[in-house]
């Protein structure tokens, strides 16, 4: 058994489990975690968990899963955010807001905040480039969430 918990960095994950409470023991002990809140959501009985004294929570655990229960293909990815419009904008406005995206992404105005408060990193990426990494992201989660029995009305 280790002696000391394991260093870790999480940011917002949620997991469905069988035994809350042998979570809620495992991850404080082993992350050093703290439990920052629970109990009974629209979802079920569940748990926050952060290391962080300024995010509520990093990991989200809530009660959803049958002991036995098959286990759900895991993997990793990244996150990241995107703007969208009508395809029918003419590829004139496009290229002149990607343009303005662009240039405002690269500003320390921007980028600053957005590296050292949220931990991300701006990038751009042309509306080719999103489609593509759309169509490469469905590619991968679609088996996992037809696996997990997710309905878009839950």
């Amino acid at each position: 058994m280790l002696s000391a918990t394991l260093k870790a960095k999480f940011k917002h994950i949620g997991m469905y489990v069988c035994d809350l409470d042998k979570m809620v023991d495992f991850y404080p002990r082993w992350f050093g975690l703290v439990v920052t809140g629970g109990g009974m959501g629209s979802s079920g009985r569940g748990a926050f968990l952060s290391s962080d004294p300024t995010e509520h929570h990093q990991i989200a655990l809530v009660v959803g899963r049958e002991p036995g229960s098959k286990p759900i293909p895991a993997t990793a990815g990244d996150a990241w955010m995107g703007m969208w419009t009508s395809a029918k904008t003419p590829k004139a406005d496009i290229e002149r807001m990607q343009s303005a995206l662009r240039k405002i992404l690269a500003t320390p105005e921007f980028k600053e905040p957005v590296q050292t408060k949220v931990t991300m990193a701006p990038m751009f990426r042309s509306a080719a480039d999103m489609d593509r990494l759309q169509r490469t992201e469905l590619e991968m989660w679609l088996p996992i969430i037809k696996a997990s029995g997710f309905t878009p009305d839950q």
